[in-house]
């Protein structure tokens, strides 16, 4: 018994460093968007720095669930590769070992991980997410001005406003064009080359805008309008979150808030997010078989199948969660439809392999 674990452990340790360095890697590409936003708040922004690191820790959670399987299928193609490629696949063939002898550890760790996946799937992840959420909104109504940019459209209630340039040291801004929408008649649109922005805590922005001016349309005839000009004009516009409190969306539930809140759509939801928890045994058996397969090159090439499995599974996903939305068919069938189709593919290259 006593090689026999020795060769447990050395697949496991295999395995590991590829895991380790694939879930770093895949981490950082799905989180980096949210850490820019993120830093650039407290650089740029003036958000306090126990807002940052509060809104850091909650990203790790909304993205692990996609990002640890993806490291599953990299450390499996990666590690089998290299054992088929240094010919150890043979030697352990040779020995008379069955393949199920010295993956079944591997397989045991994916089927853990997924287990961990369910549980951050329905209830860790939507809870990070809606309470990042909430932490943005917090910020947009105490301090408006840190989520005001240049060169993007900004949403004030029923004001959208865009800049040119923003100096938000000095608060000044050139360039500056508003839209105020109006139900009955066109936007009221109010132009000015420059102007100073300031925020009012829990209220909203104030604009004092220089030598601009006013297109208000006549509500009697859509194509006339007239034209204030003005030396100096100020405008309070509201917190783009005074008015609508924030929505938890069916993706930022709980399993309990899911039932609960959802009542018509809970099932989808549910089914897919237990489904793509086991997403890490499903790749653990895919790449176990498919590393084996190479011979030389094994890095490049597991790499590549690795996006190539992983593109073709959630893309499945995504459309099978679509049809599902549509009450098409079962959402419980339709949520495992991938699972199925890769644990097929799975045991049947397995079988063909263990046959060899």
């Amino acid at each position: 018994m006593k090689p026999v674990k020795l060769l447990h452990r050395y697949v496991i340790r295999e395995f590991l460093p590829p895991f380790v360095i694939g879930l770093a890697v895949f981490t950082f590409l799905l989180v980096v968007r949210q850490l820019v936003l993120v830093m650039d708040l407290f650089l740029n922004r003036g958000v306090e720095l126990a807002v940052l690191l509060k809104m850091s820790g909650l990203i790790l959670p909304m993205f692990l669930p996609l990002s640890i399987p993806m490291a599953v299928l990299l450390a499996a193609l990666l590690s089998y590769g290299r054992l088929s490629e240094d010919g150890e696949i043979t030697a352990f063939r040779s020995a008379g070992l069955p393949l199920i002898r010295y993956s079944w550890p591997n397989l045991a760790l994916g089927l853990g991980l997924s287990f961990l996946l369910v549980f951050f799937n329905l209830n860790l992840a939507p809870r990070a997410a809606m309470e990042f959420k909430n932490i943005y909104s917090s910020v947009a109504r105490q301090n408006p001005l840190a989520l005001f940019s240049a060169k993007v459209v900004n949403n004030f209630g029923e004001y959208q406003i865009y800049v040119e340039k923003m100096d938000r040291r000095k608060k000044k801004i050139s360039g500056v064009t508003i839209y105020r929408l109006n139900p009955e008649s066109g936007p009221t649109r109010i132009l000015a080359p420059e102007g100073e922005v300031s925020s009012v805590p829990g209220e909203g922005l104030t604009l004092e805008l220089t030598d601009g001016a006013i297109h208000q349309p006549s509500q009697d005839k859509e194509s006339q309008y007239t034209i204030t000009k003005f030396n100096k004009f100020a405008l309070r516009v509201p917190a783009q979150a005074d008015e609508a409190p924030q929505a938890a969306s069916a993706r930022e539930m709980t399993y309990s808030e899911l039932k609960v809140r959802n009542p018509a759509g809970w099932r989808t939801e549910y089914h897919m997010r237990i489904s793509v928890a086991f997403a890490p045994l499903m790749f653990v058996l895919l790449g176990t078989v498919l590393g084996l397969s190479f011979k030389r090159g094994s890095k490049s090439a597991g790499i590549g199948m690795s996006l190539i499995v992983i593109l073709l599974y959630y893309g499945l996903v995504i459309f099978m969660t679509s049809l599902s939305s549509q009450g098409a068919f079962s959402p419980l069938v339709l949520a495992w439809v991938p699972n199925l189709l890769a644990l097929s593919a799975g045991c049947g290259l397995w079988m063909r392999a263990a046959a060899r």
